[in-house]
């Protein structure tokens, strides 16, 4: 590869980038959801640039915000656990990858006591999904996770 530069941008996990603000127009990268951020120079933690494909999933996971996942319980019903660390309008998907939900359920726990609410009001953790081939778009809204499926 002639003539080719090779750049090298600063890095960290997601809890040192959610005390870090980058300058105005700077790259960084997540090391822990391994997705860029991108800074406008007084939001700390900056910005986070989506994943374009999913990852998958088939045991008891700990979920990152913004991250998609297709879900495989096939084998097992499993828990996966929410992130701890979300601003408003962090989002994850569930995807049911293998149309399995409803014979081996996801269960899908928050933390500290954070409800979920979809359209006929609050529900309390944990969220089965138990709908074989369903998705499920979880937003937090600061109070609670809302539901679209």
């Amino acid at each position: 590869m002639a003539n080719t530069k090779r750049v090298q941008l600063r890095k960290g996990t997601e809890v040192e980038h959610s005390s870090f603000t980058g300058a105005l127009a700077e790259v960084t990268v997540d090391t822990t959801k391994k997705v860029l951020r991108v800074h406008d120079g007084t939001t700390v933690g900056g910005f986070e640039v989506s994943k374009a494909r999913y990852t998958g999933i088939s045991s008891t996971s700990n979920l990152n915000a913004n991250i998609k996942y297709f879900v495989d319980t096939s084998s097992q019903s499993f828990q996966v656990t929410l992130p701890s660390l979300v601003n408003v309008g962090d989002y994850i998907t569930l995807i049911d990858s293998e149309s399995y939900w409803s014979i081996n359920n996801l269960i899908v726990n928050s933390q500290s006591g954070q409800q979920f609410k979809d359209f006929e009001g609050l529900i309390d953790s944990p969220l089965v999904c138990d709908v074989a081939g369903a998705f499920v778009d979880l937003v937090w809204e600061g109070s609670y996770w809302r539901v679209f499926v």
